[in-house]
């Protein structure tokens, strides 16, 4: 019976092809997704309302990274996956907009 509680555990039996096979509009819950000889963790919540109806965050194996997506009222994710940053994976001047620290030229004033 649902009790409107988290499931503990994994979510049902699912284990999926890739990360695009968690559906929007899926029960929220715990799903594993293999990724030859790991795998990764998809965190997803599901209200079914709103103009944001669900969210997801992927999780890789060994600290790779965390993402996330979410949906837009009836018409499920829009756009891929966007990676947080973190002290293990920072950002490079271009993915910021930076000026690298060494090669680039600067023409006229700073300041």
């Amino acid at each position: 019976a649902d009790v409107n509680a988290f499931a503990l555990g994994m979510t049902g039996d699912y284990t999926l092809e890739n990360d695009k096979s968690v559906g929007w509009n899926w029960k929220s819950g715990v799903y594993n997704v293999p990724t030859g000889g790991a795998s990764s963790l998809i965190l997803h919540f599901n209200m079914n309302i709103g103009s944001c109806p669900a969210v997801q965050f992927c999780v890789n194996y060994k600290n790779g990274g965390i993402s996330y997506r979410s949906a837009r009222d009836g018409f499920g994710f829009e756009l891929d996956w966007t990676e947080f940053y973190t002290t293990t994976r920072k950002p490079s001047a271009g993915d910021v907009g930076a000026l690298p620290v060494s090669g680039g030229v600067i023409n006229g004033n700073l300041g």
